[in-house]
C-alpha cells in the first residue's frame, strides 16, 4: 500500500528495545507510523501520525481499492534501511525504486533460469522484514514470481514452520544451511549418506526421508 502511495517507508522490527525504534524514527523523520495497537507504547513519545492496522481495521477496509494516482520516478526512494546499531547508533542506508526492482528481478530471474518459472513456487520468510536481505528476496522476487509466501512465527518454531510451509525456494545465510547439515549429520554419518543419495532408487527415497526429518 506505501510503495503505491510513492511514499518512502522504513521497516522497523518490533521486538527492537523502545529506545531504539524512537531513534530509528525521529532520525527518519517519519510522517506517518503504521503498526499495530500492541506497539502503541513504543511509539508514544514520537508526535506523528499513528496508523494501527488492527484497531483501524474496519475504516480501512471500506476505503476503495483504486490506486492512487501518483507518479512515481525511479530515483525516487522506496525505502530506508537502518542498521542494527552494533557499532553505535543505527543508520539508515536509502534505496531507491530502480535500485531494489533491478535486484528483485534479477534474483527472480536467476530463479526462474534455474528452476523454471513457476507461480506455485513456494517460500519461507524467517528473517525480520527489515531485514534488507529478506526484503529483496521476499517482497521484490514475489513481486516479479508470483510465489507464495509463508511467515514464520519464530525462530523456535522455525523447523515446524518448515514442514508446514515445505518451501520450493528457500534464502539462506550460510549459518542456516551449516544448522541443517549438522542436524542431518548428526542422524547419520556424512559419508554413509553420500553413498546412499547416489543410488538410483534409494536415494531419492533417502532425500524425503532427511527432508522429513528436518
Amino acid at each position: 500500500a506505501t510503495l503505491k502511495t510513492g511514499a518512502c517507508y522504513i521497516p522497523v522490527d518490533p521486538h527492537y528495545p523502545a529506545g531504539r525504534i524512537q531513534h530509528i524514527l525521529n532520525d527518519a523523520q517519519a510522517r506517518c507510523i503504521i503498526a499495530e495497537q500492541c506497539s502503541a507504547e513504543h511509539i508514544s513519545s514520537i508526535h506523528t501520525v499513528k496508523l494501527f492496522i488492527d484497531v483501524e481495521r474496519d475504516a480501512i477496509a471500506a476505503q476503495s481499492a483504486t490506486a492512487p494516482q501518483v507518479t512515481i520516478d525511479l530515483d525516487d526512494a522506496l525505502y530506508t534501511i537502518y542498521t542494527s546499531g552494533s557499532t553505535g547508533q543505527p543508520k539508515g542506508a536509502m534505496h531507491n525504486f530502480a535500485r531494489i526492482s533491478a535486484v528483485g528481478h534479477g534474483i527472480a530471474k536467476r530463479i526462474n533460469d534455474s528452476l523454471g518459472y513457476d507461480r506455485d513456487h513456494r517460500m519461507l520468510s524467517y528473517l525480520p522484514l527489515c531485514h534488507v536481505a529478506e526484503r529483496m528476496f521476499v517482497e521484490m522476487v514475489s513481486f516479479y514470481g508470483g510465489s507464495t509466501i509463508f511467515f514464520a512465527e519464530s525462530l523456535d518454531t522455525f523447523l515446524a514452520d518448515l514442514k508446514r510451509a515445505r518451501p520450493t525456494v528457500m534464502f539462506g545465510v550460510p549459518r542456516i544451511w551449516t544448522k541443517f547439515q549438522m542436524g542431518v549429520f548428526a542422524k547419520m554419518p556424512e559419508q554413509r549418506l553420500d553413498f546412499l543419495l547416489k543410488l538410483p532408487l534409494i536415494g531419492r527415497w533417502m532425500g524425503r526421508k532427511v527432508l522429513a526429518g528436518l
